[in-house]
């Protein structure tokens, strides 16, 4: 019995998994087709002879399927990288093209000799078939060439709408954490804030959000509109998002978007935490509804309990719709203790950077530190291992303490009094590639980095009998798993992907803050580290708990907040569709122009790959999600495809409008050599963007 009912599930899984192959591929056709019906229609209403209709490229005539109605042949080419309709007389090979231009020539040298007439300059091309693309009248061939776009815009239009009508899974835009140091956490933004308004746009969704950041000005910056709790009215700030740089791709103002309270579905908790060791499991999809008693409802609140609970024990109350034991209906409660969870720690205190950032109206902006501004003592005495700082520091809010700084081009140190601010929720570098964020002192408002160079080494630590001297530095450092992880677990496919953490040059400005000692705490139990010095010496460090600091954290993976727009009415449905249809346009075009700025990577562009796998991700989520997808796809395919580059639509319409201006066609040799350019640079757009497509599929 037990073997069927596996053999059952895996069944069910493939089956699973060939629909949604399926449904992906019929949803890119339906792009990729409405765009050539446009085409096709037209050119039939025109009169133009239509010799095929194909979805995909027949290559070396390689083809899935064909029949043929009519006078026209329709297929499934071998190459799915879009699709054509091939008209008499229309060729986008230049080769060909210039073939067709010949064989006109010699019709109508024929033509003339038998008539003993002359050929001029605008009677050229009268040798073309009655019935080919080329022997219509520039209007016709306008229209033809721009019903392919116009397609695709109806269609995001009408996905759109449909979409709506069934409902539409958004993220709200409201903050859950905000890194260290970037452009939102220098403007005072805090975990649980609401953006309600950002630019023009009212009752922003978090992609809305992203969207707007990165189309921004990136020198006059972006006003927003912010609800924080307990506030009755919102309040105005101004930032300047932080430019692209290292790994990130686009600019960003450094938020993390809204999670709730409900747990991961597919890995609720972190391995070897204390979330993880409880008894009876957590359970995915479980929800965190009490600690220690009292009720909780957002994330924002469990913030604040971790922030300062950090070395207590904790009560938490989980609920779940779906039991373990599978007899029960309803939902389930159940209580489970999380002891705190120590800090790894490898007995070595590194190199504070100087300040790095300033949070606005912090008591740090307020006291006259600055940027560049080096920490040297607190009250007088060292500051000791720059990341626990903020731990020491939240046992002594609401008291007066005095900074020791010192000044670039001031002989003397600076002594600053100021007073430490309570705060509740807890700043933690975060890894975001080799642009990863600095460490904070949110008590204070300042954020510095940490270098790979060794200022202490505990006598009692891991790293005093390693042979480790004060003054070394770190170029790199490697996450080494024990054997019974297993090569082929998800942990330790994971941390294969981040080491070895190389600190050489400018690599990672924060690299031993934000990326190396953040995945230091997610460690398997009797994982190792190896460093390796400067001089090249390696030293292999067991990784110990701390006695006396804390990992805030208990190891829960949380999901991210959807709530769900629904349109009240056709006309609703209708109104939403269209400003989606005409934000998708906008944004291709406006993100065209920062990529040929320089303000965002081209490394954000996709090919046919990344394609796949964003309408696969898309359609596992639901069919409003997918037709929002193919909205914004079709979109895409009619900007992308109306820029002037020959061989493309826009291209067409580029040499029409010539045509029309003058009386008659653009030179041959320029028409064919531009047409070669095109395919060229159309060529090398692809090679790039599957290029990408692979490199993503390799991790």
């Amino acid at each position: 019995m037990g073997l069927y009912v596996i053999a059952e599930l895996s069944l069910n899984g493939l089956l699973n998994q060939v629909w949604l192959v399926v449904e992906v591929a019929i949803a890119i056709g339906a792009v990729i087709f409405v765009h050539e019906l446009g085409h096709f229609a037209v050119a039939k209403w025109s009169g133009v002879k239509c010799e095929k209709f194909y979805l995909g490229f027949d290559i070396f005539g390689l083809k899935l399927l064909k029949f043929r109605y009519g006078e026209t042949e329709y297929g499934i080419g071998i190459l799915p990288l879009g699709g054509y309709v091939k008209m008499l007389g229309q060729e986008d090979n230049p080769a060909r093209a210039a073939e067709e231009i010949e064989r006109a020539k010699q019709r109508r040298a024929q033509a003339d000799a038998e008539s003993d007439a002359e050929t001029d300059a605008e009677t050229e091309f009268e040798g073309f078939d009655p019935r080919s693309y080329q022997a219509q009248s520039v209007p016709k061939r306008m229209a033809i060439i721009s019903a392919g776009v116009v397609m695709n815009i109806i269609f995001a239009f009408v996905v759109a709408v449909v979409a709506y009508w069934l409902g539409v899974d958004y993220i709200p835009a409201e903050i859950s954490r905000v890194l260290p140091g970037s452009a939102a956490w220098r403007a005072g933004l805090e975990p649980g804030d609401q953006i309600v308004r950002i630019g023009d746009v009212e009752n922003p969704r978090y992609t809305d959000l992203k969207s707007e950041i990165v189309l921004s000005n990136l020198e006059q910056g972006v006003d927003l509109s912010i609800l924080r709790q307990g506030r009755e009215k919102p309040f105005s700030v101004h930032l300047v998002p932080d430019p692209k740089g290292g790994e990130r791709l686009m600019p960003t103002i450094g938020v993390l978007p809204p999670q709730s309270l409900e747990l991961s579905p597919v890995q609720p908790t972190w391995p070897d935490s204390p979330a993880d060791r409880v008894e009876p499991k957590i359970q995915p999809g479980d929800r965190i509804v009490e600690v220690d008693g009292r009720p909780i409802e957002t994330y924002p609140q469990w913030l604040k309990i971790l922030t300062h609970a950090a070395d207590q024990p904790l009560q938490v109350t989980v609920e779940t719709k779906s039991p373990s034991d599978g007899q029960s209906t309803g939902t389930q409660r159940r209580t489970a203790r999380l002891p705190p969870h120590p800090m790894r720690v490898l007995g070595l205190s590194m190199t504070p950077g100087p300040i790095t950032a300033i949070e606005q109206g912090s008591p740090a902006e307020k006291s006259g530190i600055e940027v560049g501004d080096q920490l040297l003592e607190i009250d007088g005495q060292p500051i000791g291992d720059p990341l626990r700082l903020a731990d020491r520091l939240e046992k002594q809010a609401g008291k007066t303490v005095t900074l020791t700084l010192q000044r670039k081009g001031q002989g003397d140190p600076l002594k600053l009094p100021l007073t430490v601010r309570n705060v509740d929720y807890y700043d933690w570098p975060v890894p975001i590639g080799d642009d990863d964020s600095p460490m904070s002192v949110p008590q204070l408002g300042i954020a510095y980095g940490v270098e790979a160079r060794i200022a202490e080494i505990d006598p009692g630590g891991p790293a005093a009998e390693g042979g480790l001297s004060p003054g070394d530095r770190i170029v790199e450092a490697s996450f080494i798993l024990p054997k019974e992880t297993g090569e082929d677990s998800d942990v330790a496919q994971l941390f294969s992907r981040v080491t070895p953490v190389d600190f050489r040059g400018n690599v990672k400005r924060y690299g031993w803050t934000g990326f190396f000692f953040s995945w230091l705490q997610h460690l398997p139990d009797g994982s190792q580290v190896e460093l390796v010095t400067e001089d090249q010496m390696k030293v292999r460090l067991t990784p110990v708990p701390a006695t006396d600091w804390f990992n805030p954290e208990r190891g829960f993976n949380f999901r991210i907040v959807q709530k769900k727009r629904t349109a009240t009415s056709l006309s609703d449905a209708a109104a939403l569709g269209l400003k989606e249809t005409v934000n998708f346009i906008s944004q291709v075009y406006v993100l065209i122009e920062k990529l040929v700025g320089n303000q965002v990577s081209s490394k954000v562009l996709g090919g046919p790959l990344t394609i796949i796998s964003a309408a696969g991700g898309a359609a596992e989520r639901g069919l409003p999600e997918l037709l929002m997808f193919l909205g914004m796809l079709s979109a895409n395919l009619a900007v992308i495809n109306f820029l002037p580059i020959p061989v493309l639509d826009g291209g067409h319409m580029m040499f029409l409008l010539i045509e029309g201006i003058r009386g008659k066609p653009a030179g041959e040799k320029l028409t064919i050599a531009l047409h070669y350019a095109g395919f060229l640079l159309i060529l090398m757009l692809m090679a790039f963007v599957l290029f990408l497509d692979v490199k993503r599929l390799g991790g």
